[in-house]
């Protein structure tokens, strides 16, 4: 389905505008997914547990985020995407602030599994509503939100460790701060316009039919384009031997009436 189907209604600046929103909402989901990694033993620290301990607060993440992932699939068919991604947005930022009051290590897990369900719903919303706003021309903005999760995954490991630096070793200024960057990012979703699903709009099953009929009488029309100048040659090549032959018979005819009417002479000469 081309764009032309479902997102002719919007114009290039609220495009671009939801595209920016998007792209802001995975570079804060990479800052924070990146950040784990030097925080897990000022975390541990925090609870009281042991490095060791501390290596089960990953695949709990990972487990919300599938969760997460799964849900996003079903609930951004049947309600609004932009609120959608601003709940998410505010969810990650809440349990962000509670993992870094977390004291306890059920408590700490619980905020990350959290973490991961609403990054998981972030992470398939923006995808999705990207595509139901550009349609066939998404590539080259797909690429870019998922550039700008590298950036920051990338960045998020050198920020979180220079803050716990001049922080002392203090864990909750780092995941404070995480949490209060999703904030402008949900502010964003809430004020961007919220794309509807390609089934919305009045596609019937008979227009469906049409398009695809007009679309294979269309091939058929091409293919006889293509192959009347094959016709054509192989009709003018045969007329062309025909008038050879045609020619070859005329040429034997008169060849046998000379010769006969010569026959003729001599033997009138002859008498």
């Amino acid at each position: 389905m081309s764009s032309a189907d479902f997102s002719d209604i919007w114009t290039h600046r609220e495009k671009l505008l939801s595209t920016a929103g998007y792209c802001g909402g995975i570079f804060a989901l990479g800052m924070i997914i990146g950040g784990v990694g030097p925080m897990i033993s000022a975390l541990g620290r925090q609870c009281h547990v042991s490095l060791v301990e501390m290596k089960y607060i990953f695949p709990i993440r990972a487990v919300g985020y599938v969760l997460g992932a799964v849900v996003g699939g079903i609930v951004f068919d049947k309600y609004s995407g932009a609120k959608l991604l601003t709940l998410s947005s505010l969810g990650i930022s809440f349990f962000q602030f509670i993992a870094g009051l977390s004291h306890k290590m059920i408590s700490l897990s619980i905020s990350f599994f959290f973490v991961g369900v609403f990054a998981g719903m972030l992470d398939t919303g923006t995808n999705t509503l990207l595509v139901w706003i550009w349609g066939d021309e998404v590539a080259p903005y797909m690429s870019t939100m998922h550039f700008f999760f590298g950036c920051g995954a990338f960045i998020s490991p050198l920020v979180t460790a220079a803050v716990l630096e001049l922080a002392n070793g203090n864990i909750q200024i780092a995941l404070f701060i995480q949490s209060a960057l999703c904030i402008p990012i949900a502010i964003l979703f809430y004020i961007t316009k919220s794309p509807n699903h390609p089934t919305s709009y009045n596609i019937t099953k008979e227009q469906v039919i049409n398009d695809i009929g007009q679309e294979k009488t269309d091939q058929k029309i091409t293919i006889v384009q293509d192959i009347e100048p094959l016709i054509e040659s192989i009709v003018s090549s045969s007329d062309g031997q025909t008038n050879e032959e045609t020619n070859e018979d005329g040429l034997k005819t008169t060849a046998i009436q000379t010769k006969d009417k010569r026959e003729e002479v001599e033997s009138e000469l002859s008498l």
